[in-house]
Parts: C-alpha cells; sequence; structure tokens
C-alpha cells in the first residue's frame, strides 16, 4: 500500500480519499465529501450566504454544512454516549446493515452479506439465504451462500461436521 496525498483542503482523509477534517477556513462538503471555503475560523461554525456571516453549528455537530443541524461530523464524547454521522446527523447507534467506525465517528455499510456487523468483515448476522462462517476466523465471521466441505448448515450458520466425517449432514 502506498501513502497518497489527500484532497486540496483537506487535513485529515480517510481511505476512500473523502476528507474527514478540513483545514481552517475550510468547511467539508456533505455532498462531496470536498473542503469549501467557508470563511470561518472556528471548526463548529458555518458560512452563512444568505446574511454573510458564521453562525455556530447545533450543539449535536462537531462541524457542520450550510445548515446549523447538517452535520459534517460529530462531537468526541469521553462517555457512552459517542454519536456516529449518518446522513448528515450524529445519532447514538447505527442502523440495520451499518457499524460504528470509531475511527471516523461515522456509520458505515457492512459487507453487502451482512445484515448486521461489527466491522465491515465481520457480520453477526446475515441476509436471508446467507449462512454465518466464523470456524477459521472467529474475530471476521463470513456471510457465504454455502457452507464449504466439512460443515453442515445449522439454520443460520455453518457447523463443522465430526471429525470422522468428510461431508455431513448434520452434528454426526
Amino acid at each position: 500500500m502506498q501513502c497518497q496525498t489527500c484532497p486540496q483542503n483537506c487535513r485529515i482523509c480517510l481511505l476512500d480519499n473523502s476528507c474527514f477534517i478540513c483545514d481552517t477556513n475550510y468547511a467539508l462538503d456533505p455532498i462531496s465529501h470536498l473542503c469549501v471555503s467557508n470563511n470561518c475560523s472556528q471548526i463548529n461554525q458555518f458560512y452563512n450566504s444568505n446574511n454573510s456571516n458564521c453562525l455556530a453549528c447545533s450543539s449535536k455537530c462537531r462541524s457542520c454544512f450550510g445548515l446549523a443541524t447538517t452535520c459534517t461530523s460529530c462531537p468526541v464524547e469521553l462517555t457512552f454516549n459517542q454519536t456516529y454521522l449518518f446522513n448528515n446527523t450524529c445519532i447514538l447507534s447505527c442502523p440495520s446493515r451499518y457499524f460504528a467506525h470509531k475511527h471516523s465517528l461515522s456509520c458505515r455499510l457492512c459487507n453487502p452479506r451482512c445484515d448486521s456487523c461489527l466491522n465491515f468483515d465481520n457480520c453477526l448476522t446475515c441476509k436471508p439465504n446467507f449462512f454465518i462462517l466464523n470456524f477459521y476466523s472467529p474475530q471476521n465471521a463470513l456471510c457465504v451462500a454455502e457452507c464449504p466441505i466439512g460443515f453442515w448448515t445449522n439454520t443460520t450458520k455453518c457447523q463443522r461436521c465430526s471429525p470422522d466425517c468428510k461431508t455431513c449432514y448434520g452434528p454426526s
């Protein structure tokens, strides 16, 4: 993997090259994920083009864009009340098929086969017609369309066959 530069006026960016924190006097555009000039010196302010001045973001936002309640990042909480950015709103828990990404404080999509997950590569439950396979790596449970040889399907999970069996239809 090779280091790449962040987009222009971006102080910290993510692996997908979208900006996470903009340089001073720039705000994160929630649609393009690029930094645009906002003429405001505080991170918790946004530039109001209607009356050409800086206004405070909602207390629920760390930074915002266009409106006080259109969050572009969430406040860092040292308690159990950490919020995560989802559709320009800071929420306590991410919806189904999303996980709370601790570094960006945002809700990120699970693997497309997961119904719920701890991170992209660790499914908790699978979408219909997929089965959890966590035998090889419990920290990275996958959702598979069919269980591999040496496993049998136990409703929603791939279970290991008896050691005496190459293939099986149940535990014994």
